[in-house]
């Protein structure tokens, strides 16, 4: 049975305790993986050696399940710690605010004395609603907020089926489309 892991890279969160007897904590949070995708989950196609060693010297997780497969709605539920749904993020619902009258993951980790950083895409909360204004305490490689485009390319092949909307495309600096995932891949690099 395939599952998809907790663990994070749009939202990779590195933290690291503040006092010696606090653990340090790497999560890694990476959309739409599955359970042996990774090389300490048993993959022999993609060399996974920095994952690897983590997962030697600390915890693997090895029963988790993600109620929303989008990215999303899976990243607000665990900054939340409830599910998206309850804050009307369905799919691709990208511009909606965090509620800011609840904690985040960010914010509980720093009340019990840990920094926080993210690291990835966010693509979470209103414009004005960064990894910083939710908690964090450091960001690193974050993209801009994305300019998706109006048409997209009606008629290009996006996987299996001809592309109809524009939620795969974005533009980048130059006002060139881009297909989202190399997008962000190129600014994380």
């Amino acid at each position: 049975m395939k599952f998809f892991l907790t663990l994070f890279t749009s939202i990779g969160v590195f933290t690291s305790g503040l006092l010696a007897d606090k653990p340090n904590i790497v999560l890694i949070y990476i959309d739409d993986l599955g359970y042996g995708d990774l090389g300490c989950y048993g993959c022999k196609d993609i060399p996974t050696p920095n994952i690897d060693r983590l997962a030697k010297e600390g915890i693997r997780f090895t029963a988790s399940y993600i109620t929303n497969p989008p990215c999303c709605p899976s990243r607000c539920s665990l900054m939340m710690g409830q599910y998206a749904q309850r804050f009307g993020k369905y799919g691709m619902s990208r511009g909606l605010p965090i509620p800011e009258d609840r904690p985040t993951l960010a914010r509980f980790m720093g009340k019990k004395g840990y920094v926080t950083g993210h690291i990835g895409k966010w693509d979470l909360g209103s414009k004005k609603q960064g990894p910083l204004e939710v908690g964090f305490s450091e960001v690193a490689k974050s993209p801009p907020k994305k300019t998706y485009t109006k048409d997209g390319v009606a008629g290009q092949l996006g996987g299996q089926r001809k592309v109809r909307t524009s939620k795969f495309f974005c533009l980048n600096e130059q006002g060139e489309t881009m297909w989202l995932t190399d997008y962000d891949g190129d600014l994380m690099v």
